[in-house]
């Protein structure tokens, strides 16, 4: 590539050397300001020129090996700016602006000469001592001020030169030690949740466990015939039956009924050696009267001797229920019944 390459990063307004993210950013702010269908320029040739440009500067620049190339490039060049203004600062110091007079002036004829130790004065007019003898002056300046200023400069850009590298350095040090302490802090926090986590779900399985070893509440109603159970689970309570027909066990003179799925529906329990159970009677309960639900009835008397479907008994005493299962009919012939009329 040609050595008179524009700045691509000024055209397209970054600073050198910046980041692919900032570049892609201001190549399409610019794309589309400079686009010859979308651009307000009044000149249209300008914007085309403007808009091949920085459709160049992005083609160098978004791609790595090009960027790297022209980065190298740049670089050089403003180093060698560098060397320049290091050369012509050391010059205006050797031939200071008080001695820079007119092109006729003693100065700028003036040519170096050596002196030699028979003479103090030259032709020129400019005095040297005889300890100068075989130097050469500059203006008033002696060739060992001349020295011994180019080498005070010369370390002044090689310090600043060092001083920018040792800040560069030393940030980037900075860098790599807030990573390498973020790092850590993730590490430290990410080992101390794994290990929360754990514990948690010791502690979760302990419990767990603790809780599966707890004896199973006995229940209740166990080792009574309640509606729904399995004649498997009438036998285990009553034992065998003493009587058996089509959906009806015998036990003595009471008996239990069965379903069409064998499972309990009702009972008769006469000879009150049956153990049965629907609810425990509640001392508080309003008493019974037409429209009760089976649940008003249960609280206020308990567990019936006879149930079926629509009909309860407690001793000879009657309570008939409709289809909604509310309390139709009450005929309380042993005066046991809560009722109310």
């Amino acid at each position: 590539m040609p050595d008179n390459r524009p700045n691509y990063y000024s055209i397209l307004g970054v600073e050198d050397y910046a980041s692919a993210d900032t570049i892609r950013n201001a190549y399409r702010s610019l794309a589309k300001k400079f686009h010859p269908d979308t651009c307000q320029i009044s000149d249209k040739r300008q914007a085309e020129e403007q808009f091949t440009l920085i459709n160049e500067a992005y083609d160098v620049l978004s791609d790595p090996d090009m960027k790297k190339d022209f980065d190298e490039y740049l670089f050089n060049k403003q180093i060698n700016m560098i060397n320049q203004s290091k050369v012509r600062t050391i010059n205006s110091t050797i031939y200071p602006s008080n001695h820079r007079t007119a092109s006729n002036s003693t100065v700028n004829n003036y040519t170096p000469k050596s002196y030699s130790t028979s003479s103090n004065t030259d032709n020129s007019g400019y005095n040297s001592s005889s300890s100068n003898t075989g130097r050469t002056s500059y203006g008033n300046l002696s060739f060992d001020e001349v020295s011994h200023y180019y080498s005070e400069l010369k370390s002044k850009f090689d310090y600043k030169a060092d001083s920018n590298l040792a800040d560069r350095v030393s940030i980037i040090v900075k860098i790599a030690a807030a990573v390498l302490f973020l790092v850590i802090i993730i590490f430290i926090g990410l080992t101390f949740d794994n290990k929360s986590k754990d514990i948690s779900q010791e502690q979760s399985n302990t419990a767990a466990a603790a809780e599966n070893k707890k004896p199973e509440q006995e229940d209740p109603l166990k080792n009574f015939v309640t509606i729904g159970k399995s004649k498997q689970q009438v036998k285990a309570i009553l034992g065998k039956p003493s009587g058996v027909g089509e959906n009806v066990w015998k036990y003595g003179s009471s008996m239990i009924f069965f379903d069409t799925i064998n499972q309990v529906k009702g009972w008769d329990n006469t000879g009150r050696n049956l153990k049965v159970f629907v609810y425990k009677k509640e001392d508080g309960a309003p008493p019974i009267r037409l429209g009760s639900t089976k649940l008003d009835v249960k609280k206020a008397m308990g567990t019936p001797s006879f149930l079926n479907l629509n009909l309860w008994k407690y001793g000879s005493s009657e309570i008939y229920f409709n289809e909604d299962g509310k309390v139709k009919k009450i005929v309380n012939r042993d005066g046991n019944l809560k009722v109310q009329f």
